[in-house]
């Protein structure tokens, strides 16, 4: 899996791409978000995950993040990281979770961070 820039103030977009076996009905998807380790409100956007995901197949996740204001513009300032967790929980077998983390960018807002 991995995330998207931001597509939106607090709109993320994640691709959902499955390496593994087939994944069975998803029964529901749970997302999590922490800026500088403080809990913020996040949920599913408008489209969700739902139905099956067989192997090498890739979905789309809308994700809500509510930023808290105001939110600063230097990523230096502070060193804002937002972090998201992702969880899909099938109706049998195992969960999927995969975890990813933002720095804040002036002009861009949250991108990808490559430091943990």
């Amino acid at each position: 899996m991995y995330l998207a820039l931001n597509d939106g103030e607090n709109t993320f977009k994640a691709k959902i791409t499955n390496h593994g076996s087939a994944v069975g009905e998803i029964a529901r998807t749970e997302v999590q978000a922490t800026l500088d380790g403080a809990a913020l409100t996040a949920k599913i956007g408008g489209k969700a995950v739902a139905g099956t995901i067989a192997t090498n197949e890739s979905k789309e996740l809308w994700l809500d993040v509510a930023l808290p204001e105001p939110m600063g513009a230097d990523v230096h300032e502070g060193r804002k990281r937002l972090r998201v967790t992702v969880t899909l929980h099938p109706i049998k077998g195992k969960s999927i979770r995969s975890s990813f983390t933002f720095s804040r960018d002036p002009g861009y807002g949250f991108v990808p961070s490559t430091t943990p």
